[in-house]
């Protein structure tokens, strides 16, 4: 009896020993309510159909979908090269979903509204949102074309205005045909950087040539200032008011930034300008892009390393910028997460018009048509 005494009381110290040796249970970790949980950001990719590759759009689509994706927690933007600016803005207003923002000029956006040419099949409209720079549009033609001296001796003549897929075409069309020019005029269509040996042969006579923000001359301008001895050639001032009716911000180069982008001697330039950018689709969320635009300026430096277009934004801030282009259009409406962004600001306009949020459907389509469609 002793014996099984001590045995039973032996076992109960191994016990002992075993459990006090045993890892404690982990203590229960604090619920979290469900508004105090971290929300991870959805991810989401948007599409912005620009210029084609190696344009000076592209480049700048190319630089802010590297900020954008880089400092916008959720969103991926990524550049889709197209044919040009119109082709942009065409894929755009298919309404298929397929991209989200495109690249056309203030003109450009004048036109889509309205359905003029070649917008007349446009479906899904694009808010205004960021404009990146200017393209500023002058005549060229050789030095000792004596029989060029005005925009009216283009009839008859052979003329190059880039190709038709692009803005910079539209814009000479709608200027000239607004003289009353355009179709007395013969269009060739080549490479850009054709146009020097053209014009040195006579497959054409004058080209329509231009600047970004009034400094930065294409490669294929400077390729005909290098190979060719030109004059730049002054509307007249029947000219220059007619042009001055259009959505273009016209006049002097009164600094003479333009001239000096050329090797040559160049007299005085007067041009016709339009602000390019990307705009945004009716459905994009408004929050990610009034980040996307805080974003972009904060980092303008880095933007202008990437693509020199953005010196405009470096000079004048992309506040102001972007304020410029809208001001071209001041009815078109503007995206709700960019009007957050200039009020935060202190950069808006009270006649400006904020665009709703309108989901991409038949019936959205219809609806942004309706409140702000102005085709008659």
């Amino acid at each position: 009896m002793k014996q099984t005494g001590m045995l039973v009381f032996g076992l109960l110290a191994v016990i002992g020993m075993l459990i006090g040796c045993a890892p404690a249970a982990p203590p229960e970790e604090p619920e979290v309510a469900p508004e105090e949980a971290e929300v991870q950001p959805q991810e989401v990719t948007w599409n912005c159909a620009t210029s084609k590759e190696g344009s000076s759009g592209y480049g700048a689509n190319l630089a802010t979908a590297r900020v954008i994706t880089e400092c916008v927690p959720g969103l991926t933007y990524v550049s889709v090269p197209t044919a040009g600016s119109v082709a942009s803005c065409q894929l755009f207003g298919k309404g298929s979903g397929e991209v989200q923002a495109c690249y056309p000029s203030t003109a450009d956006m004048y036109s889509i509204y309205r359905k003029l040419d070649p917008y007349q099949e446009i479906k899904w409209l694009p808010y205004q949102a960021f404009w990146v720079g200017t393209a500023d549009l002058f005549l060229i033609t050789k030095k000792d074309r004596t029989d060029i001296n005005c925009l009216g001796d283009l009839a008859g003549k052979k003329f190059f205005a880039m190709g038709r897929g692009t803005s910079i075409h539209a814009l000479w069309k709608m200027a000239l045909t607004h003289l009353g020019i355009w179709d007395d005029i013969t269009i060739r269509d080549m490479g850009a950087m054709d146009a020097a040996d053209a014009l040195d042969l006579g497959t054409i006579d004058a080209v329509g040539g231009y600047t970004s923000i009034r400094i930065l001359p294409p490669s294929w301008i400077r390729n005909i200032d290098a190979r060719q001895d030109i004059k730049v050639v002054v509307p007249t001032e029947e000219e220059r008011a007619a042009i001055s009716e259009l959505p273009f911000a016209c006049g002097w180069d009164e600094t003479g930034s333009q001239a000096a982008a050329f090797s040559q001697p160049v007299d005085k330039i007067w041009s016709f300008s339009c602000a390019f950018g990307e705009q945004f689709s009716p459905d994009c969320d408004p929050e990610l892009v009034y980040l996307m635009m805080k974003a972009l300026d904060e980092n303008t430096g880095e933007l202008v390393k990437m693509a020199p277009v953005f010196i405009m934004w470096q000079n004048m801030g992309a506040g102001p910028a972007c304020a410029m282009g809208i001001s071209a259009n001041p009815d078109i409406p503007v995206h709700p997460g960019v009007a957050k962004w200039l009020k935060e600001k202190g950069l808006w306009n009270e006649d400006w018009v904020v665009g709703e949020y309108i989901e991409l459907s038949p019936e959205g389509m219809d609806k942004v048509w309706e409140l702000y469609g102005k085709a008659e």
